[in-house]
């Protein structure tokens, strides 16, 4: 991550990389699990990535080192990577045994294997070892955030509904509501380089918006308590964005 960060790499997704490069064997780990890539079978090549992309998340953890990755965090900063932490995804893969994430009555938008992450989970993390890595990540988001390093918003899993789940989580990391706001508005535009088109309402922006009955820097999860969306410059109201929601319902079933 330092070299790739060095050379330009504009932003890391998941926090993948973050504690190999902060661990005090990196270089061992490293040698070590090249060796098992170029040593794959091509008959099981599937099951063998996925093995060592498991181990190479849980293994560099227990060797952290906690001054290198603080030296880490400002290193990004410096060279402008920005960070995508995409925490919901990883604690629906870990816990999906939480009633939070298995009963969420959202999951009836879904269509019926992505409502339920079991089979996810006994793919990518079947000894359930990432479970303390995810703790560790929603950590340090906020400490990521205090070195300079740029966050973004996103959740790489179905329904809009956990880009919202990804601000909570954000919040309950240590950003302010603001902040975690900033994550899915002003922060995207500008890494995008669209801060005169998008990312804040203005004159002359485009016209896409989202209208909430609540305030949002009172409580995150206001964020899901929407009135009216405009998008495009179209105008859709509560009744037209209730039709939208059953006929979602409707699809996914």
């Amino acid at each position: 991550l330092w070299e790739a960060s060095k050379m330009g790499l504009r932003s890391v997704e998941h926090l993948t990389g973050v504690e190999f490069a902060s661990s005090s064997r990196e270089e061992e780990l490293r040698a070590s699990y090249v060796a098992r890539i170029e040593a794959i079978d091509a008959i099981s090549l599937e099951e063998d990535r996925v093995a060592i992309w498991n181990q190479s998340e849980w293994e560099p953890f227990e060797s952290l080192d906690l001054q290198k990755q603080a030296r880490l965090f400002e290193y990004l900063a410096e060279h402008e990577t920005w960070v995508v932490p995409t925490l919901i995804v990883q604690r629906m893969i870990s816990f999906s045994d939480d009633p939070e994430i298995a009963e969420n009555p959202l999951n009836r938008y879904l269509d019926p294997w992505s409502r339920d992450p079991t089979g996810v989970t006994d793919e990518f993390d079947p000894e359930r070892r990432l479970r303390p890595l995810h703790r560790h990540r929603l950590a340090i988001v906020d400490d990521l955030h205090r070195a300079g390093v740029g966050i973004l918003a996103g959740s790489d899993t179905p329904g809009g509904f956990t880009l919202h789940q990804e601000l909570q989580l954000f919040v309950d990391a240590g950003l302010t509501p603001l902040d975690a706001l900033r994550t899915a508005t002003v922060n995207p535009a500008r890494f995008l380089g669209l801060e005169d088109e998008r990312g804040s309402i203005a004159p002359g922006k485009f016209a896409d918006l989202v209208l909430l009955r609540k305030n949002p820097l009172e409580n995150i999860s206001h964020t899901m308590d929407i009135e009216t969306v405009v998008l495009r410059g179209s105008v859709l109201d509560r009744v037209t964005l209730n039709r939208m929601l059953e006929q979602v319902q409707y699809d996914a079933d």
